[in-house]
């Protein structure tokens, strides 16, 4: 019995005494880092150093924002103390619990916080998709045939034979027919100038097509204007073969009031994507910011440690 109650003893004690980390210098530090991970399981070992690099990040993130607004003060840091072990000092004395404990308290705050703001602009994106599908079907009902765009020399440098550039005049033309209810009194398109067969177009950019008098619900119109020479269309390339295809962004009416808008872009159709599986994610972790946060903490220390490298 003597002999059971000693083990018992030295089995409580050795679970009260557990490993911690030694921060007088690097060497320790890293040393107890390596001693604290080999006394865990496989999944606490994960958790631990999420928890470690989590700790570092939001430190490391402090101190060099307490660098930079030091030097914009114009204040000599040179006597400064070392970042590095000013962290090891932070974390000295510290067991798998404690630094468990130090990053929920950071972690578990911007989880909720960034839960918060990915709502919102889910919320955001999904309003502006809702109000593009139906400008969208709106727009539809407006018809652009017979696009062109070309160039010519204006007519004082034909007579004169002037060859430069900048007498060249650019124009865009098409045939437009307004199916909608509206009176349109100008469209904002995207031009794209591309050649059959080819996955990159050739020159892209907008167009902004104003109708004098408007253009009255079930009016067709065939419009031409010439473009600003010194706007970026001055530099399309439009070879032959090419074709001008052009897509109706936005539309407005009288007083130039906003009719339709379409203009939800597929950048913005990933990021709603994107926004809407992390939050998921999240829902679906509980408090586990660990599987959350894992590869982004992962990759942030990855780039500050590169950054510190080249620095």
């Amino acid at each position: 019995m003597k002999n059971l109650l000693t083990f018992v003893l030295i089995l409580l004690l050795g679970a009260c005494s557990s490993p911690k980390i030694d921060g007088t210098n690097e060497e320790t530090f890293k040393k107890s880092i390596q001693h604290i991970s080999d006394s865990l399981s496989s999944s606490d070992r994960e958790k631990f150093q999420l928890a470690c690099l989590a700790l570092a990040g939001d430190f490391f993130r402090n101190e060099i924002g307490k660098i930079f607004i030091a030097a914009f003060a114009g204040k000599d840091m040179s006597d400064a103390p070392n970042p590095e072990q000013a962290f090891y000092s932070k974390l000295n004395g510290k067991d798998y619990k404690q630094i468990i404990t130090e990053a929920d308290a950071i972690m578990l705050p911007k989880m909720q916080q960034d839960k918060e703001e990915l709502t919102s602009l889910a919320k955001k994106l999904e309003e502006q998709l809702a109000q593009s599908l139906q400008s969208k079907e709106k727009i539809s009902h407006i018809t652009i045939s017979n696009p062109k765009f070309y160039s010519k020399f204006n007519k004082t440098a034909q007579e004169l034979g002037w060859s430069n550039p900048i007498f060249r005049d650019y124009f865009v033309e098409f045939d437009i027919d307004n199916g909608t209810s509206e009176a349109i009194s100008s469209i904002l398109l995207n031009g794209t100038i591309e050649m059959p067969g080819r996955t990159i177009p050739c020159f892209e950019g907008k167009i902004n097509a104003l109708f004098p008098g408007g253009l009255e619900p079930l009016e067709k119109q065939h419009f031409i204007s010439r473009l600003n020479r010194w706007s970026d269309w001055a530099e399309a390339q439009n070879p032959k073969g090419s074709v001008l295809i052009l897509k109706i962004l936005e539309v407005y009416g009288a007083k130039n009031r906003l009719l339709w808008r379409d203009n939800f872009t597929e950048q913005e159709g990933k990021q709603l994507f994107a926004v809407k599986e992390k939050l998921q994610k999240m829902e679906q972790s509980g408090n586990d910011w660990y599987s959350v946060y894992k590869e982004e903490i992962q990759e942030t220390m990855q780039d500050f440690s590169q950054w510190v490298m080249e620095n």
